[in-house]
């Protein structure tokens, strides 16, 4: 790689504005550090099949609506999220199991702490709660080395589809319908055919009684 080439790259991922005012926020972490709202979120939806695997993981980042001291995705926007995201075959369907939300809303004065905190249950139902897609969802501030890490996690899993037993015609029940169908065809179709014979005439005349005379 030339030196023009270094200058591009360097260019092209570290010296963007965003870039270079995440780096000076890092440099100021002691003196200067507040939880900020989100204005998007990651969200990840997972897919589980049949056999409990992971079948599946779709990426997307969500916008929110910023208000004065927290962020919002409506439960209407929500429902489309999980209505556009569903996944279907011939044989089966991804239904909505659950939405959990994680976000690490701890105060700045916490960050220490909580870096030393041993990982366990408790810690992490701390920062994962379940979401109720029938309510708005309240997505309270961070801190904004949390931003990329906080992420909503939409979980489907596969179930099969019920065949319509009005529509539903088991094949054997098919064979004897169309068998039972030739077999009255062929029926129809046949003739009965009397012959009627007519009685043999006999060539010999019928004999007479002779009587001789004595």
């Amino acid at each position: 790689m030339s030196l023009s080439d270094d200058c591009e790259y360097l260019e092209n991922n570290f010296l963007q504005p965003s870039w270079i005012q995440e780096q000076e926020k890092l440099l100021k972490v002691d003196s200067v550090f507040k939880n900020e709202p989100m204005h998007s979120i990651y969200a990840k939806f997972i897919y589980i099949n049949q056999n409990q695997y992971i079948d599946k993981v779709i990426c997307k980042t969500i916008p929110l609506d910023v208000k004065d001291d927290f962020s919002i995705l409506t439960n209407d926007l929500l429902i489309q999220y999980i209505d556009s995201n569903k996944l279907k075959s011939k044989q089966s369907k991804y239904k909505l199991n659950d939405i959990f939300l994680c976000n690490f809303d701890l105060l700045p004065s916490s960050i220490q702490m909580f870096s030393k905190n041993e990982i366990n249950n408790q810690n992490a139902n701390s920062y994962l709660k379940k979401v109720d897609p029938l309510n708005d969802l309240i997505i309270y501030p961070s801190t904004f080395v949390f931003h990329d890490i906080n992420t909503l996690y939409f979980i489907f899993e596969e179930e099969e589809l019920e065949v319509d037993d009005e529509f539903f015609i088991p094949k054997s029940i098919l064979k004897h319908k169309t068998d039972s169908i030739v077999s009255d065809s062929k029926k129809k179709q046949t003739k009965k055919v009397r012959i009627l014979l007519k009685p043999h005439k006999s060539s010999q005349k019928p004999s007479k009684n002779i009587t001789r005379k004595k």
